[in-house]
């Protein structure tokens, strides 16, 4: 049995505190939010229900690597960890970092704030590009697994939300499971 679901915060929105290990999730969507957290991430693996909210400064890493447009996003893979030293309110609470993205040709060297006038050096690191081998993996078995039209639906729908629909294995394994079904 997998815990993850039971360890999550009670929250509308993903904490550091969820991430126990990294996380690689590839962006769904990205709205427009409040003054205070003014952009949402809507992630293949968290849903609209707990957006990724991202600090000023993940902001400033994302906008140096992926550019300013959000549109261009869309589809594209980010791996979240928890750093524990990120601090607020001068205490150490932690926070989401990014890891690694897709879509750069090279390392990103980025400068995070630590107080004012000190700073600490971080890299990104490049992702495959492509989608991901695991959700690739997951939408394979959900279509494997389901055992009736709706289903089927069901299983094509949540491949969509894990940005592989357009997956040639995907495509070809649900396109035969629906002549099984039928």
């Amino acid at each position: 049995m997998d815990i993850s679901d039971a360890i999550l915060a009670r929250s509308d929105q993903l904490n550091a505190v969820d991430l126990v290990e990294p996380v690689t999730v590839t962006v769904v969507d990205v709205r427009k939010g409040n003054a205070e957290q003014p952009v949402h991430i809507i992630t293949d693996v968290f849903g609209p229900e707990r957006p990724f909210k991202p600090s000023k400064t993940v902001l400033r890493d994302l906008g140096k690597a992926w550019g300013r447009e959000t549109q261009p996003w869309i589809g594209r893979r980010i791996e979240l960890y928890n750093e524990p030293t990120v601090k607020w309110a001068g205490k150490e609470v932690g926070g989401i970092r990014v890891s690694g993205l897709s879509h750069i040709d090279g390392p990103v060297q980025t400068a995070h704030t630590i107080t004012r006038g000190q700073y600490k050096q971080v890299t990104i690191r490049p992702l495959p590009s492509g989608p991901d081998p695991q959700m690739v993996a997951a939408a394979l078995e959900d279509i494997a697994q389901a055992t009736s039209i709706p289903a089927l639906k069901a299983a094509w729908d949540l491949a969509g939300k894990r940005g592989v629909q357009g997956h040639p294995d995907v495509i070809a394994a649900k396109e035969a499971r629906k002549t099984e079904l039928a």
